[in-house]
């Protein structure tokens, strides 16, 4: 298993993929990757990919809405609890990474315990708190002159890393763009423009647009409009870019992953997008990151900052696809974009999990299967939806050949023109095959995970394996 940490959108464009178009959660996934403009893992526990993917967090249980304070408070006291003696705070001057830096000295124990590490950049930005009010505290400051944002750290971090759904967007930004359908649309118009992004297909349109009510309707807050909507889908299906992108650029990002402490992009922090999901629109300009710069100033007491200080990214909009660099496993290790795993998944010697069990016996549950009639899909969508409905409507469909019959593409790319008659033959053969199929395959999962060794993910991946 490796978790889909970070990674370009573009990774849907690959041929391997091509197999799982139509199934409802990866036309809802594609879609919103589209929309988010990232490569879209849920997770609200919701959707799922068509190969298992370890989400890094879980963003599945559901929250009561809290202010972007409430939830600093709670997760800097979380970072003391663990008991280290020092935490870094990386520090860039600007609204994200200065209210961290509130929170983390809020509840030291004693300023000394916190060290801020800083470019010249950060202090060209806000000269007063690094020249003036930190010193003044007590903190250790450490310049970055290195230019590393981590390096050998060896206690745990902090960072303000990331822009979060929280805040506001730029006016410029995607967002502001669609601020009209975003405030004046109702939800089914947000449902539709998501939907038709994922194909210009109206079956792929269908298919994302059922995993994206699925979503909706299970989302850890309310989704009650078009805005609560975006809101849930930046906060529960993109990964954070910045923090990833953070250690990727280090010599050691596996050291990086595993010394960092999550901040904003920690699942404490959905209870915050809750609150601003309740607002109904999106923020105005005036509104932009100022919880954030209220509880900076609230613990630091500069007003000048606070009515000054606005970020310079675009929130939301992460820039994807700027490093080579593919995903992170869960232990911080990078791999190259062309090293996704999707057919295989994880084909090594080591035996299999019961999840990996469950997932080779799911995808040959469905896979195609062989009639007389030629080769058919054999999923829900491939046979209930189109062979039943071609089978019911024959005669009112618009794509009939003159000596009246169908043709139907086959999943080996092979035509074959058939009468209303042999469809239905095909339709009982299907049927028939994979209860057949499902019935024996779910007995074998029963017998692999009763086994001492189980077998191994490349021996569940050969269907032949199973029979």
């Amino acid at each position: 298993m490796v978790a889909v940490a970070w990674a370009n959108q573009n990774v849907l464009r690959s041929p391997e993929f091509g197999q799982f178009r139509g199934q409802e959660d990866f036309e809802a996934l594609v879609a919103i990757s589209k929309f988010t403009r990232s490569f879209a893992v849920d997770l609200s526990g919701t959707l799922d990919w068509p190969f298992p993917v370890a989400r890094t967090q879980d963003y599945s249980a559901p929250v009561l809405p809290k202010t972007v304070a409430q939830c600093l408070d709670e997760r800097s006291q979380e970072i003391w609890a663990e008991g280290h003696s020092t935490v870094t705070v990386l520090c860039g001057g600007d609204a994200d990474s200065v209210p961290v830096l509130a929170a983390i000295l809020k509840y030291a124990p004693t300023p000394q315990q916190v060290v801020v590490r800083y470019t010249a950049s950060g202090v060209a930005r806000y000269p007063l708190l690094f020249n003036t009010i930190l010193p003044s505290l007590g903190v250790v400051l450490n310049a970055r002159d290195d230019g590393l944002l981590v390096g050998n750290i060896s206690g745990v971090y902090v960072d303000g890393r990331t822009g979060d759904d929280w805040q506001a967007a730029y006016q410029d930004s995607y967002l502001d763009r669609l601020r009209g359908l975003i405030n004046e649309g109702d939800l089914d118009d947000m449902l539709n423009h998501i939907a038709r992004l994922g194909s210009h297909s109206s079956l792929h349109h269908d298919s994302a647009k059922a995993g994206l009510i699925r979503f909706a309707e299970n989302a850890p807050f309310d989704v009650t409009d078009a805005w609560s909507l975006v809101v849930a889908l930046f906060r529960c299906c993109t990964t954070q870019y910045d923090s990833y992108t953070g250690c990727i650029t280090e010599p050691d990002p596996a050291h990086v992953w595993a010394q960092r402490r999550a901040v904003y992009d920690h699942p404490r922090f959905t209870a915050a997008s809750a609150e601003v999901a309740l607002a109904g629109k999106l923020p105005e300009l005036e509104d932009e990151s100022l919880s954030l710069r209220n509880y900076a100033f609230d613990f630091f007491n500069d007003a000048d900052w606070r009515d000054n200080e606005r970020p310079t990214r675009l929130y939301y909009l992460f820039n994807i696809g700027m490093f080579d660099t593919h995903f992170l496993a869960l232990n911080g290790e990078p791999h190259r974009y062309t090293e996704f795993p999707v057919d295989g998944f994880g084909l090594d010697e080591t035996p299999a999990s019961w999840e990996q069990i469950e997932y080779w016996r799911d995808a040959h549950e469905v896979s195609p299967i062989q009639t007389s009639l030629g080769y058919f899909h054999a999923d829900n969508l491939s046979v209930e939806n189109r062979m039943k409905g071609a089978i019911e409507e024959f005669d009112s469909l618009p794509t009939l050949n003159p000596d009246n019959t169908l043709t139907w593409k086959q999943p080996n790319q092979v035509y074959v023109a058939l009468t209303q008659a042999e469809l239905q033959q095909a339709y009982g053969e299907v049927k028939h095959g994979v209860a057949v199929r499902s019935a024996l395959l779910h007995v074998k999962a029963a017998q692999f995970r009763q086994m001492a060794t189980p077998p191994t993910p490349a021996q569940l991946a050969d269907f032949l394996f199973w029979i």
